[in-house]
C-alpha cells in the first residue's frame, strides 16, 4: 500500500461516515483509563 493505514477493518470503511487517524499511536486518555482499569482490577485481586 501506499498509506499509512490503522488498524480498522476493510469492511469499515464502506459504512463508516468518518474514519479519524491516529497518527502518536494511543492517546493519553487510553493510556489512562488502561492504567485506571488495571490499578481497580489488581484491588479486586
Amino acid at each position: 500500500r501506499d498509506k499509512l493505514t490503522g488498524d480498522v477493518a476493510e469492511d469499515v470503511w464502506d459504512v463508516a461516515g468518518y474514519v479519524s487517524p491516529n497518527p502518536g499511536g494511543v492517546g493519553p486518555l487510553t493510556r489512562a483509563f488502561l492504567l485506571t482499569n488495571v490499578i481497580e482490577r489488581a484491588e479486586r485481586s
